[in-house]
């Protein structure tokens, strides 16, 4: 699981990030656009993006089912 793939877990089940003296953040709007750019999907700088729209099914961080799968794309 990379790093990227590991934030957006913690985004998407909590809705905050860890601070350096062991608080938590709420996540901008930007970051949560970022991570989402950074799985490969098309977000527009004005869009509104929930905590919700990051969530990976439990299974995928498991390791038993790959959340997106080259063979599927057309």
């Amino acid at each position: 699981m990379s790093k990227l793939e590991q934030l957006a877990r913690v985004v998407s089940l909590q809705g905050v990030v860890p601070t350096i003296d062991g608080g938590e953040q709420p996540v901008k709007d930007e970051t949560k656009r970022a991570l989402l750019r950074g799985l490969g999907l098309k977000v527009d700088d004005d869009h509104e993006v929930a905590a919700g729209l990051l969530f990976i099914p439990p299974n995928y961080w498991r390791g038993s089912k790959p959340l997106f799968s080259e063979e599927s794309s057309p």
